[in-house]
């Protein structure tokens, strides 16, 4: 299975939103900034979709900010915190389809945040199993 069939298995519809998303999604290329309370199950995995899609292409800086939201949800402590609570929000399958999506990115992807992605694949790993 490549990394889109995970995510899309994980995430039923992120592959369709994620092409329904392109102008917002290169509007708002930090998916930490979006205004409001967004639907973070949804819109989290378009924007990891979003990445694959695009990475040949023009997508660095949204794979950037994408990268960097995924190892802030995956430092998160407590589900409190709505516009952190993304790791708490997800279930087991979920996460390991971030950590595919960020193992992917490292074996992939020629700029990548190396030491944060490798820090983030742990967190999402000790939350995978664990009731959150």
């Amino acid at each position: 299975m490549n990394i889109l069939q995970v995510i899309e298995s994980a995430f039923p519809g992120s592959s369709h939103l994620a092409i329904d998303l392109d102008a917002e999604i290169q509007a708002n290329q930090n998916p930490m900034e979006l205004p409001g309370s967004p639907g973070l199950l949804s819109l989290i995995p378009a924007y990891m979709q979003w990445a694959v899609l695009n990475r040949d292409n023009y997508g660095q800086l949204v794979t950037d900010w994408t990268l960097n939201a995924l190892a802030e949800y995956g430092r998160a402590k407590s589900e409190e915190s709505a516009h952190l609570n993304f790791k708490f929000l997800c279930t087991e399958l979920q996460r390991l389809a971030v950590c595919s999506f960020l193992e992917w990115s490292l074996s992939t992807l020629v700029i990548v945040p190396e030491e944060q992605v490798k820090r983030a694949v742990k967190h999402w790993l000790k939350s995978v199993g664990n009731p959150t």
